[in-house]
């Protein structure tokens, strides 16, 4: 490890030689950009903020359809189950 970093500094360090391509990416100076600020006001925040409180309650309403629909679901195989294994027994009970 202490030779890569000799290597390396030495490398740096010389005239003639050239930076690794690696080095070079860390040196360059990044372009900085500046992201517009948005002034928004405040009614039109708590409209996004109603608006956005609106989706998740649909998409909470969607889901609990969606339970209700597997409950009944599992409702109906359970009832099936109980009806197959009633009908089982009575095969296998012997009659007078």
């Amino acid at each position: 490890m202490a030779v890569g970093f000799r290597r390396t500094l030495s490398t740096l360090t010389s005239p003639k030689s050239v930076a690794p391509s690696f080095l070079l990416d860390c040196a360059r100076p990044k372009k900085l950009s500046y992201a517009r600020v948005r002034t928004v006001s405040f009614e039109d925040y708590c409209n996004e903020e109603e608006e956005e409180r609106k989706a998740a309650m649909g998409r909470v309403r969607g889901l609990e359809e969606c339970v209700a629909a597997a409950e009944s679901g599992c409702e109906e195989v359970y009832r099936a189950l109980v009806n197959a294994r009633v009908s089982l027994l009575n095969l296998l009970t012997p009659t007078f």
